[in-house]
Parts: C-alpha cells; structure tokens; sequence
C-alpha cells in the first residue's frame, strides 16, 4: 500500500512538472506564431491534456541519453576482509514511517472526488433539459439538416428538438447526439443558418468525445493552475476553429457572425455539451478577435508542429544515465595494509561477481587507497551491480520507447490530418440550412465548377433548371429568374476573378511549402537512420562492455565522430528551411488580406449587376 502511494505522489509530481513545460512550450508558440490557425492551436492544447492523462496512467519511459557516469575504481581485498563475491551488509538503523504521504494522497482524491460530483451535478442539468424539450415538427427545417449533414460527410442526422430553457443551439450526448434549438422567435433565418452550421462542425470534429481528454486531465490534476489554463485555451480555439469553418466559405458573412456572437453573449458551459454562445466574456472576445484571422496556416507545416509536439511532448520520456562499464576485477592488497575488525552483528550475504575475473592492470596498483571501510566497499558493489543490471536492460527500454512512440504516432495521424484538413478546406459559396434567405444565386458552369449562396433546395432546383449549362440562376423573394448571356456572364466572372487569381496564388505557395517540407521529411528520415546507427554502437559497447574490460575500438570512435558531425549539418539545414517555411507563411498571410478585400468589392458590385441584367431584359423570369 506504501509503495502505491509513493508511486502515485511521484506520478503526480512528475506529470505537473512535464505539464509545466509542455504548456509553456504551447503558450509560446500560440503568441509567437498569431497567424497560426484556430485548428491547430486547438490541437496543440488538448495535447496538453492527453500528456497529463498519460503520464499519471503510463508513467515515464527512461532514455539513456545522458552521459554515462565515471567508471569506479577497481575492488581490492585485503587480509581478514570478505573475498570477491561475499558482500558485507550493515544493518540499516530502524527509522519512523512518515506519514505525509498517505494524507496528501487522501486530499488528493478528496479534490478529485469533488470536482467529479460538480461534473455529474451539470450533466444532470443536461439530460433535464433534453428531456424537457420537445420534437422539432418543422419538415422542412429537418429535411435541410439532413442535406447538411450529409454535405458535411456525417453519416448519421442528429435529433433535432425545440426547448424553452436555452438561448442558442447545442449540441449534448457523444454516443447519441441532440441538436437542441431555441424558441422559434429567439434566432431569425441568417442567424439559425450559421449557428446550426457551427454545432455541425463540432459533430464532423468530433468535439464531443475529444473534449472528455481535457476534462479528465482538468479532473486529475485539478490542483494544477496551467491545466485549468490549458482546457480553457482549448475551448475558446474549439470554438474558434469552428467559426473559421463557418465564415471560410463566404467572407462577406463574417461580421453578420460576429454580431450573432454578441447576441448569443455569455451563457455558462456545461459538461457533455457544446453551445454556440461563449462561456466567459473572455472567451467572447477572443472569438471576436479571432474571426479577423480566419487564413489558415501550412497544412505541412502545421502536421509536423504537431507530431513533433506530439513526440518530444506529450510521451512520458526521462532521461536517465547511459549504462555505465562495470568495474574491473578484484586486486590484491598487499599483506602489510592492517585489515578493519568486522563490525559485530554484519551478516555475510554470497554473491555472485558481476564479471569474471582477470588479470589486473598494472598501472591500477598505484591509485588503490590505504584502507576502506566494509562499508564503502558495499556501497562499491552494490553500484556495481546496479550498472550491471542497467547495461542487460539497456536494449530493451530502448525497444519499448520506440514502439510507444510508433504507436502514439499511428493513432494520432488520422484524428490529426482529418482536423487539418477541415480546417484548411476553402468552398466557393455559402449554403444556407433553411430558405429564409431574400437572395440566392447559383453559378453553374458545365456542370463541373459552380458559385452560390443560398440553401440547399436552391442549388437542386438551379441544378435541375440550368441543366449543367452554363448559366446563373438567381432568386429574389419568390421570384426566379435565369440567365444566359454571355456578357451578363462574363462580367459576374470577372467579378471573381481577383479571388481566383489570388487563390492559384495561394496554390503556388502551397507546393513551394510542399517542396520544402518533402525535403524536410527525407532530413528527418535519414537523421532518423543516423540516430538509429547511433543506437547499435550503443548497444554493441554496452554489451562489449559486459564480455570484459576492452577498450571501444578505434573504428568506431570514428564512425560515432562522422555521425555527430552529419548531424550537426542536417540539423542546420533543417533550420534553414524551417525560415523558408516561415516567410512562405508570411506570404500567405497578405494574400488573405488581399482576397478579403477582393470579397469587400465584389459584395459592393454584384447587386448592381443583377439590377442592370434584370433592367435590360436578359434575365428570363421562370
């Protein structure tokens, strides 16, 4: 029971230091990197919560990496002391049991048991409102939610209920999710749109089993301040990464979303429950602040910021000392030494000597102290023994962290790129859940390519009337109407134009980044061989170094020598292209700027054309 106890003290203590660390790292490199994306930024905090679960239930994976310590002096024997392999053990002085541990870890699990009631207490609020609520009866309204689930790639709708205790659409259950809508009166059409389309973009994430990550760590480490810091951060980029989703399709959307937020205001979160409106005011403002900024990052360069955070970061790693060469065989000492009397009382252990024994150096002789205590000289041998043991265990700690490493990586690849992947995904157009909308348009062009706004049921009719041509279809209030003159098309085009070009820009800096980060990749893959070279040597010193006292032969002193240095040099080339990396990211940086004020003017120019078209006749009213 003692022994659980310490171990579950040295866990704690260990992992909130680790936490210190791994949030401080993240912290930086959120304010550092301000164009960073909403997506990424929320990843990286909720690796902060996975290393704090993981290293209270893991525990830390030793890597002997640190220099190995001095090899100690040889053993001798003298007259009327034990021979090699007979260890002389002092009695241990009996000691008072401390009792400290067993009540911090009571306080500890007093603290956890507490913050678990509060947790279930606001769970239960939840399932009272859903079952409070009551069965959306509109068709309509869930006929789109289906057509939008099935855009988003979902494959099962949400239960869509009406309830009188909300102000804002949630989302509650993972394992059997609700979509829970306010009074109708409470959001009009626009506003219903872009709220129900961010609760859809936390179901495709999959925020709701996600988030259990983070609550668990801020569980277990309730008393650690930057856990709390890190679930906070997590949750206002959550649902910043959202709100980029949302305005990433139509930037002429983006301050009608940011009004809604303050409409929504504040609203206190929930356990097993995602809403639209913030919890904090801080978290409002942080949303606010975050829509001016909705340009995503590399998708390359994100990928590998978090697996190398994910790597170095989040798996419970301890640096321990390389094995260390045991001691050479045991040496006479000269007869006229006077030999300590044995204590009374100091029982004679056998063992068995960590090496065979051989022939001394002779240049050993002259180092060997006067006189030792017997117990010195148990102290040399049980360290001795220690090495030992380290040494045989060497190749397997390294067997183990790798293979943690290899599957830590294999699991959060696709959670990782999927995420990535959504966050960076720009569509041309914005579609509506509900036909509330006054205007809607839909651009088709050989059926293969399109611009629109407008719902769903807008985009199928414009389908089925244009037939795949080449044509805009265009419905204001209950009027359709549509066009096929050339020029009248030509000049919506060329209203487009700028955003396309800025695009296949953005296009060209995306494989320029590409280029980089496949060199950076084949760096990385040959300083992984490199490192994996270096380990053999290792291990095949270790294991020459327990078949006897030789020294490492010359050969490979050379080889480890030609191994550092290659390293040195990709590792410098690898910083060279990581600011590469960065001024490409700079670059696309402004051109978001650009293609955001491209949408200013096309917002401003487009109804004119469809007043001057509909003057001038070439607008066919359907």
């Amino acid at each position: 029971m003692d022994a659980t106890i310490m171990l579950l003290l040295e866990r704690l203590a260990s992992t909130g230091l680790h936490t210190l660390l791994l949030a401080g790292l993240v912290w930086a490199r959120c304010r550092w990197l301000p164009r960073l994306s909403a997506a990424t930024q929320c990843w990286l905090w909720w690796l902060v919560g996975l290393q704090a679960v993981l290293g209270l239930a893991v525990g830390p994976l030793a890597l002997p990496w640190l220099p190995a310590a001095p090899a100690m002096g040889p053993a001798m024997t003298a007259p009327g002391l034990p021979a090699a392999g007979v260890l002389v053990v002092a009695p241990m002085p009996e000691a008072t049991v401390p009792t400290w541990p067993a009540a911090v870890a009571a306080l500890w699990a007093a603290g956890v048991l507490v913050t678990a009631l509060g947790t279930l207490r606001g769970w239960r609020d939840v399932r009272a409102t859903v079952r409070a609520s009551q069965a959306c009866t509109d068709a309509s309204l869930a006929q789109a939610l289906a057509l939008a689930c099935e855009a988003h790639g979902l494959r099962r709708v949400p239960a869509l209920r009406i309830s009188t205790r909300i102000d804002s659409p949630q989302l509650v259950g993972a394992l059997r999710p609700v979509l829970l809508l306010p009074a109708p009166a409470a959001l009009d059409g626009d506003e219903l749109d872009m709220a129900l389309t961010h609760e859809l973009v936390h179901l495709r994430r999959g925020d709701l089993w996600l988030g259990w990550i983070p609550a668990l760590a801020r569980h277990l480490l309730f008393f650690h301040p930057l856990v709390h810091l890190a679930v906070r951060e997590y949750g206002i980029a959550r649902e910043a990464a959202c709100d980029a989703a949302v305005v990433a399709g139509d930037g002429r959307c983006r301050h009608g979303y940011g009004r809604l937020l303050v409409r929504l205001g504040v609203s206190p979160g929930r356990p097993a429950c995602l809403a639209s409106a913030s919890p904090t005011f801080l978290s409002l403002k942080r949303r606010l602040t975050m829509l001016q900024n909705t340009s995503s990052s590399s998708r390359l360069g994100a990928s590998l910021l978090l697996i190398a955070v994910a790597v170095a970061g989040v798996l419970p790693l301890r640096l321990v000392a390389a094995p260390a060469v045991p001691a050479a065989p045991a040496v006479p000492v000269p007869p006229a030494l006077p030999a300590p009397p044995a204590a009374p009382g100091r029982p004679v252990i056998p063992t068995t000597p960590a090496v065979p024994p051989a022939p001394a150096h002779p240049a050993t002789a002259a180092t060997i102290p006067a006189a030792l205590d017997p117990a010195e000289i148990a102290d040399i041998a049980a360290s001795a023994a220690e090495a030992a043991e380290a040494a045989l265990a060497s190749v397997d700690i390294a067997e183990i962290t790798a293979a943690a490493t290899t599957e830590a990586l294999a699991a959060a690849a696709p959670a990782i790129a999927s995420s990535i992947a959504s966050a960076t995904t720009v569509t041309t157009g914005r579609i509506h859940l509900s036909d509330r909308t006054s205007q809607a348009y839909v651009r088709t062009r050989g059926g293969a390519d399109y611009v629109m706004s407008g719902s769903t049921a807008d985009f199928e009719e414009a389908k089925a009337r244009t037939g795949g041509g080449d044509a805009l279809w265009l419905r204001r209030g209950d009027d359709r109407y549509l066009i096929r003159d050339p020029a009248t098309l030509r000049r919506f085009d060329a209203l487009f134009e700028p955003v396309s070009r800025l695009g296949r820009e953005q296009g060209e800096l995306g494989a320029q980044q590409g280029r980089l980060g496949t060199e950076q990749g084949r760096i990385g893959a040959e300083q992984g061989a490199l490192g994996q070279r270096q380990a053999r040597l290792a291990v095949a010193a270790a294991q020459r170094a327990r078949a006897g006292p030789d020294a490492v032969p010359a050969s490979e002193r050379r080889e480890q020598d030609e191994i550092a240095a290659r390293q040195r040099a990709l590792g410098e080339r690898q910083r060279a292209l990581g600011q590469q990396q960065a001024e490409l990211g700079r670059r696309q940086g402004a051109l978001g700027e650009r293609q955001a004020e491209a949408s200013r003017q096309i917002e401003a120019a487009l109804p004119r054309l469809v007043d001057d078209a509909l003057a001038a006749g070439k607008a066919q009213r359907l």
